[in-house]
């Protein structure tokens, strides 16, 4: 489970996978997860004997009582996977430092260089320097076919981050607008994948997949050498289920548009879960393409067919969209 800490964000990412979600001018309304709220929230999680969350946004170091709220979460016994966008004051990468880090991990989300402002770009490096020999590690999402990860190699081993590469799709939000490769051309972000791969040999690094993959976005010759090279593959779409700074909850962010819920109408993880699988399994069953039907891997649960949002596309849905809400 995923806790946004604030709907807004101090970057604009053309693919942001939350951008159903956030104010990204900020004003007078945006939102704050109370710590009140967020003691609820552990309640919920003690219930329903989880040990990990994940800590999201907009920017979740924007809370003004960050450090507050990620000391409450420790303090219950939560394991915290924080991501940021690394744009964050010297304070809160100081605190973060000085936390046991057996109790967290910090997930850098990184684009290309040439994205930053030259401020920006200081500011990153800076919380990568500071955050170096901890637990951050970086991710990299990929939404257009001409990208470049080779800058990550260097980054990492100049600050001796944790040498691990989380690698998504952006996918399309539902009911929203933002940046993504179709699904037809996953195949030639493969063969560039394949390529990366061969650069990070021997170094140490180890690539990790998101969600959203498909099986045949590789050839199997491809999916051998990716085996055989340590990468962690994953193929499937599954519910991840955020919780909004105001408790409404939603399945993922690619459908974070329909069938919100609080998390008051729950009694436990389980059951918010067992929710959204019966709202989305006929989906699930389909995949994204008409090939996916036909696909033995479908079947067999090998494969999901790639992301609900490129499978509610698909469907030409978005005219139904009010009432799926």
């Amino acid at each position: 489970m995923n806790i946004l800490f604030t709907n807004f964000c101090n970057r604009s990412c053309p693919y942001c996978f939350a951008k159903g979600k956030l104010i990204l001018e900020k004003p007078s309304s945006c939102e704050y997860i109370k710590l009140k709220d967020l003691k609820t929230i552990v309640n919920f999680l003690k219930r329903s004997k989880v040990g990990k969350v994940g800590i999201l946004g907009g920017e979740p170091t924007l809370h003004p009582e960050f450090k507050k709220a990620v000391t409450i979460l420790i303090k219950a016994g939560l394991y915290l996977d924080i991501f940021t966008n690394g744009l964050m004051k010297r304070d809160i990468v100081l605190f973060l430092k000085g936390l046991d880090p057996k109790k967290y991990r910090v997930l850098l989300n990184i684009n290309s260089p040439k994205s930053y402002s030259k401020r920006e770009w200081s500011i990153l490096n800076r919380t990568a320097r500071l955050l170096g020999n901890t637990q951050l590690s970086l991710s990299f999402n990929i939404y257009q076919l001409e990208f470049n990860m080779d800058f990550t190699i260097d980054f990492i081993q100049r600050y001796h981050l944790v040498k691990r590469i989380r690698v998504g799709l952006a996918t399309p939000i539902f009911g929203s607008n933002n940046k993504y490769v179709e699904i037809t051309e996953y195949p030639k972000i493969g063969n560039k994948i394949l390529d990366f791969v061969e650069k990070i040999r021997g170094t140490g690094i180890l690539l990790v997949f998101d969600c959203g993959f498909t099986l045949c976005s590789f050839t199997d010759e491809q999916l051998g050498r990716l085996f055989r090279f340590g990468t962690h593959l994953f193929f499937h779409c599954e519910s991840v289920i955020d919780v909004g700074p105001d408790l409404s909850v939603w399945s993922c962010f690619a459908t974070s548009q329909i069938w919100n819920r609080k998390l008051t109408d729950f009694t436990d993880l389980n059951a918010v879960i067992d929710f959204y699988q019966e709202k989305f399994s006929g989906f699930h069953r389909v995949g994204s393409r008409s090939s996916c039907l036909r696909c033995e891997h479908l079947r067999l649960g090998n494969c999901s067919g790639g992301c609900l949002g490129h499978t509610l596309k698909e469907f030409h849905l978005e005219n139904r969209l009010k009432e799926l809400l």
